[in-house]
C-alpha cells in the first residue's frame, strides 16, 4: 500500500532511472531489437514520467526528458562505435596460423600474432 499523497510534496526520481532507461532504449534501437520492445520501453518511461509529472513540478520532467534523450543517443553511439570496432584476428581467418597465448579456461588471451582476447 502506498502511502497518502501529501499537497505541494513531489514524487522522488533519482537522475540515474531516466539516465538508465534512455542508455538501454539507445542501445536497444541501435542493436537492431524488435522495435515492439523499443517502443514498449518508451510507453513504459513515459507513463512513469506522467505519474511523476502528475505529482510535481513540469521542470523535472523536462530535465528527465532531456536527460533521458541525452542518454538516448549516448547508449545509440556506443554502441554503434562499438559494433563498428575492427576484429584483430580478421587477417588470419581461413589460413593455418601458430598462435601463442594463454587460455583460462574460458578466454584465450593471444600474444602472438595479434594481442587479442578470443
Amino acid at each position: 500500500m502506498s502511502p497518502p499523497a501529501v499537497p505541494g510534496r513531489t514524487a522522488f526520481v533519482p537522475w540515474s532511472v531516466p539516465a538508465a532507461g534512455g542508455m538501454a532504449l539507445g542501445v536497444a534501437t541501435s542493436g537492431g531489437v524488435a522495435i515492439g520492445f523499443a517502443v514498449a520501453l518508451a510507453a513504459a518511461a513515459a507513463a512513469a514520467a506522467a505519474l511523476v509529472a502528475d505529482r510535481g513540478r513540469r521542470t523535472s520532467l523536462r530535465a528527465g526528458a532531456t536527460l533521458a534523450l541525452a542518454a538516448f543517443a549516448v547508449g545509440a553511439l556506443r554502441h554503434e562505435l562499438w559494433e563498428a570496432r575492427s576484429d584483430p584476428a580478421a587477417p588470419f581467418l581461413e589460413q593455418e596460423t601458430r598462435w601463442v597465448g594463454t587460455y583460462d579456461g574460458e578466454w584465450f588471451s593471444a600474444t602472438e600474432p595479434v594481442v587479442a582476447r578470443l
